[in-house]
């Protein structure tokens, strides 16, 4: 069979009932596909089991099969089932075997189902432009661990480098923040400035203190002086009236005004990422190879011999015994011969099936069998079930009748199951395996049958012709024929006048046949290799990013520092920039030049073709004349006596004179016409020296790794294997070595010269890589196509991210130091202390030793007392206060 299509994937879309999927590629066995489920929520992969979660129909058909699932695929999730087949050669040739067409057809198509497999992966994989004929080699696997692929400044070349945050400072607000590599391109040490934001509005205005407590009980008066004793009166029976309570005491001072509050308002949502930029196009699929050329057709095989003759009836049972005779009776007649038994059934392999009137081309159910016409005389097809009533499953003997290699692989006979003489004999060209049935490609023979009834029983019985014999071996050339005798001398005439030289040829012999000419060595028919398909075209550069919009002017300094208010909303993300335009398709590279030739291949083992039959031999040269038989000798003549006189006419004849001398004999006549040219001789028997090797087809691709010539001249494909790289060994990039990566077996390098660019919609450099993608690292997001978002991650937490206001830091913010006055800070309890984690006291200086001028349009305050040395000025400007407390 040929394979003229390309697919080796199909995919399909579940719905909770269907489980039943096509393939549209051939496959050699049910092991060759590989079905994967992807749940379309998730993206999560689940390669699906042989047996356990499906079953396969239709392997060996050029136009596919069927899948069935033991439960159906959700409508949440996706099938896909591809080609996998193992990259093996399980095909055996012997030598001095025969050379079947089928066999070796079936391994040139498994070459090329591998080689579509190949493909089908590598169009999948990261690959360099046609036009880049520079050759790469990756570090070595312990020395990218932790690191990230650059590409070398000057060379171009891959190797390992590193990212690492050197410093982070503050710049003040309004300002652009940036990012400056302190390092090399290898190993990048990021410097990062931030702008401040803007100062805050001014806090509400803290609570008022407590009272202060109730001051002391004042001093009792003097005592007035003792009047003149009254009269003593009765004792009163009712208890006098208390004396006057004291005045109040005055207020205490006020308490100090609470601190300002220490906890930061809430960090504000963070942006939405920006679109994915557009993915290049697909380069153009290269043409495919030629079709190999049709073998030659073996002979038919003979025909199986005739099945053993059945077993004799029985005996006719034997009369009854009579009574003892005391003389001895004559001998009775000999019995007559009892009936010969039927004749045996067709020989071979038998099954038990239920014929089918149906003439539908499908399965016709478990132990049925029907044709394609009513009449199975005019039948071309047979349809039979896999499995025959008896559960017997016949389809590893069908397929060894259609391993045949003879024209007629075989017969088989269908009969009623109780008459076998109701039957039809049936040749079979071909067997064709359908899911769940064969189709036979039969020829009527014979038979008393040209049709069954519907559900009838029958049997069928199946001979498998043998293999076509070999070719015999070339029969002896025929000996030459022998030359013809000479025809016989004609009687001799009366003497008379010599006669004239004969004008007749004499009859040439006949000419022995021509000895057979041998046969002509046949040309090679076995085609030369097909070149590789010619790699896909690279993806043209994306367009470059627009430029950023220019930062709005920052508010005016607060003249009053409040604690921070909470974070206003995100600002709205600016809209998309225009994407680039697609780069034009690169240009297919030149084809890299032919490869060695590879060594001669060893003598063929296997016959070659029979040549056609040599053209006739030229005619043999003529044979040459027979010899003349010797003529007798004459008798000498005598001399002539004298005339007499003339005597009277004499009316008695006289005797007849002796015969005179034979005349001298006639030239030789003209030889005769060439004979016909005998039969040309049987053909030969095929060659059993192989016919001339072939022409060396074009080395396949060197060893990329060993070859020191640049010849790859397109893309490198991996075929799923490691680019290994040595202790540094560098992958170069550029023209001047602009970019290279490399190992030292310690260390990781990315070193590029000039600006090095790291581009993508997210970018991560982690450290290490955790359940979320990386623990500790720097992930650069794309929020539009002018803006970008860097956020700084320590175990998995965000600890700082840039935002369209500046910068939000999660957690503490430790520097030894900060540039600036400090009055764009918020939020910050600088300066507080406390004890265990208290940050109640603000403590500051208590002398000033050197001269200090309020900044125009601040106000400052001190906690008292303050001394001012002696000759230090403190100036404080008009609209300005410094307050003391």
């Amino acid at each position: 069979m040929s394979v003229s299509t390309t697919t080796t994937t199909n995919s399909y879309s579940g719905n909770g009932s269907t489980v039943e999927f096509s393939y549209t590629f051939e496959i050699l066995t049910d092991a060759d596909i590989r079905v994967i489920v992807v749940n379309n929520t998730t993206g999560v992969e689940t390669v699906q089991s042989l047996t356990t979660h499906y079953s396969v129909a239709g392997a060996g058909l050029t136009s596919g099969g069927t899948v069935t699932f033991v439960s159906a695929p959700a409508s949440t999730e996706t099938v896909f089932l591809k080609r996998n087949m193992s990259i093996t050669q399980p095909t055996d040739y012997t030598a001095n075997d025969p050379f079947p067409a089928e066999t070796h057809e079936n391994a040139l198509d498994r070459l090329t189902l591998a080689m579509q497999q190949i493909d089908e992966k590598v169009g999948r994989a990261l690959v360099r432009k046609e036009t880049d004929t520079t050759a790469i080699e990756l570090p070595s696997n312990a020395d990218l661990k932790g690191k990230i692929l650059g590409f070398n400044e000057t060379t171009g070349a891959p190797e390992a480098g590193s990212l690492s945050v050197g410093s982070v400072s503050t710049a003040p607000a309004g300002t652009d923040a940036s990012v400056t590599n302190a390092g090399t391109g290898s190993v990048a040490v990021f410097d990062f400035v931030l702008p401040r934001g803007t100062t805050g509005a001014a806090g509400p205005t803290g609570p008022t203190g407590s009272t202060g407590s109730t001051g002391p009980t004042g001093s009792t008066g003097p005592t007035g002086p003792t009047g003149s004793t009254g009269p003593t009166g009765a004792d009163s029976t009712v208890a006098g009236p208390t004396g006057p309570t004291g005045p109040t005491g005055p207020t205490g001072p006020t308490g100090p005004t609470g601190a300002d509050s220490t906890v930061a308002g809430p960090t504000g949502p963070t942006g939405p990422t920006g679109p994915t930029g557009l993915t290049g196009p697909t380069g153009p699929t290269g043409p495919d190879g030629p079709t190999g050329s049709q073998g030659v057709q073996g002979d038919t095989g003979p025909t199986g011999s005739t099945g053993p003759t059945g077993p004799t009836g029985p005996t006719g049972p034997t009369g009854p015994t009579g009574a003892d005779s005391t003389v001895a009776g004559p001998t009775g007649p000999t019995g007559p011969t009892g009936p010969t038994g039927p004749d045996g059934n067709f020989g071979g392999a038998t099954f038990n099936y239920t014929f089918s009137t149906t003439t539908t081309d499908s399965d016709p159910g478990t132990g049925k069998i029907r044709f394609n016409h009513a009449n199975i005389s005019s039948a071309t097809l047979m349809f039979i079930d896999d499995t025959d009533n008896d559960s017997t499953d016949i389809q590893s003997f069908l397929r060894t009748i259609d391993d045949s290699t003879s024209f007629i692989k075989g017969h088989f006979r269908i009969s009623n199951r109780l008459n076998p003489d109701d039957f039809a004999l049936l040749t079979i060209s071909a067997v064709t395996e359908a899911t769940g049935y064969f189709k036979v490609s039969s020829t009527y023979v014979s038979g008393s049958a040209v049709s069954f009834d519907n559900s009838e029983d029958v049997i069928i019985t199946f001979a498998r012709t043998g293999d076509r014999g070999d070719t015999g071996s070339q029969g002896p050339q025929g000996a030459a024929g022998a030359t013809g005798p000479t025809g016989p001398t004609g009687p001799a005439g009366p003497t008379g006048p010599t006669g004239a030289d004969s004008t007749v040829a004499g009859p040439t012999g006949p000419t022995g046949p021509a000895g057979p000419t041998g046969p002509a060595g046949a040309d090679s028919t076995v085609a030369g290799p097909t070149g590789p398909t010619g790699p896909a075209g690279s993806t043209g550069p994306a367009g470059s990013t627009g430029p950023a919009g220019p930062t709005g002017p920052a508010g005016a300094d607060s003249t009053v520092a409040g604690p921070t208010g909470p974070a206003g909303p995100a600002g709205s993300t600016g809209p998309t920039g225009p994407a680039g335009a697609d780069g034009n398709d690169g240009s297919t590279g030149p084809t890299g030049p032919t490869g060695p030739t590879g060594p001669a291949g060893a003598d063929s083992t296997v016959a070659g073709p029979t040549g056609p039959t040599g053209p006739t031999g030229p005619a043999g040269p003529a044979g040459s004349d027979g010899s003349d038989g010797s003529a007798g000798p004459t008798g000498p003549t005598g001399p002539t006596g004298p005339t007499g006189p003339a005597g009277a006419d004499s009316t008695v004849a006289g005797p007849t004179g002796p015969t005179g001398p034979t005349g001298p004999a006639g030239a030789d006549g003209n030889d005769g016409g060439t004979g016909p040219t005998g039969p040309t001789g049987p053909a030969g028997a095929d060659s059993t020296v192989a016919g001339p090797t072939g022409p060396t087809g074009p080395a396949g691709p060197a060893n990329v790794v060993e070859d020191t010539t640049p010849q790859l001249g397109g893309d490198l494909q991996t075929n799923s294997n490691d680019i290994v790289f040595a202790d540094d060994d560098k992958a170069i990039f550029g023209a001047g070595s602009d970019l290279f990566i490399k190992s030292d077996g310690s260390n990781s390098i990315i070193q590029a010269a000039g600006t090095t660019y790291v581009r993508g919609s997210t970018l991560i450099f982690s450290a290490n890589g955790g359940a979320g993608g990386f623990e500790t690292g720097i992930r650069i997001n794309e929020v539009s196509a002018e803006t970008s978002q860097v956020e700084l991650y320590y175990d998995n937490a965000l600890r700082l991210e840039t935002v369209s206001g500046g910068v939000e830091v999660t957690g503490t913010l430790a520097a030894t130091a900060v540039t600036g006055d400090g009055s764009g800070l918020t939020g910050i309890a600088a300066g507080a202390t406390g004890g265990s984690s208290d940050q109640i006291f603000y403590e500051n200086g208590q002398t000033v030793t050197a001269n200090y001028t309020i900044t125009d349009g601040k106000n400052a305050m001190s906690a008292g007392p303050i001394t001012i040395n002696n000759s230090v000025t403190v100036t404080v400007g008009t609209g300005e206060t410094w307050t003391v407390v």
